[in-house]
């Protein structure tokens, strides 16, 4: 009994730490900068992201989503649209036009997926498909096309889209901070 109330606090942990990551991450961004005397709203964003609006309609056509300030996003509109094609192109094979996948293939939208990759920082996933996709020919696309797919990825599943690219190089994905998942 006493080893399940303690797994049971685990994961509530776990869960806490994963769902505040955005919101620490946030925090992180607007907390003052040490040792200059200047806070961060004075300070530019990385070059490689784009600051959000105050809101701004989600991928999936529901109602507007509230963006908190200082949270960052990079991708753009006309990159998903690329990510689409680059989409259909060499990844709709084994995970559907729909996103749905099927079998042992995982869907690649909806909150499950936005919860296991869109928290926080998208360099995980970007990471995982430039290393593992296409699954019968890994890291064979440009890095160009993995950061397109992973635009379009993002904005099929909420994630609002900036004003810049999102990029292609691992050192600057680690600089985005998403806004907080929505239902």
């Amino acid at each position: 009994m006493r080893s399940s109330t303690a797994l049971s606090r685990g994961w509530k942990t776990v869960s806490i730490l994963r769902h505040g990551l955005p919101v620490v991450a946030a925090a992180l961004m607007l907390a003052p900068v040490a040792g200059t005397g200047q806070d961060s709203s004075s300070s530019a964003p990385p070059a490689s992201s784009a600051e959000a609006p105050a809101s701004a309609a989600s991928g999936e056509g529901d109602a507007a989503v509230t963006i908190p300030p200082g949270t960052v996003m990079s991708y753009t509109e006309e990159q998903a649209a690329r990510g689409k094609t680059a989409y259909t192109d060499d990844c709709s094979v084994c995970h559907g036009t729909t996103l749905g996948g099927g079998g042992e293939t995982p869907a690649l939208a909806g909150k499950g997926f936005r919860e296991r990759w869109f928290v926080g920082s998208p360099e995980p996933f970007f990471s995982f498909i430039s290393s593992n996709m296409p699954q019968g020919d890994p890291g064979s696309l440009t890095p160009e096309t993995y950061a397109d797919i992973t635009a379009y990825l993002m904005s099929r599943n909420r994630v609002p889209a900036g004003d810049a690219e999102f990029p292609a190089d691992p050192a600057a994905i680690a600089n985005i901070v998403l806004p907080p998942l929505t239902n």
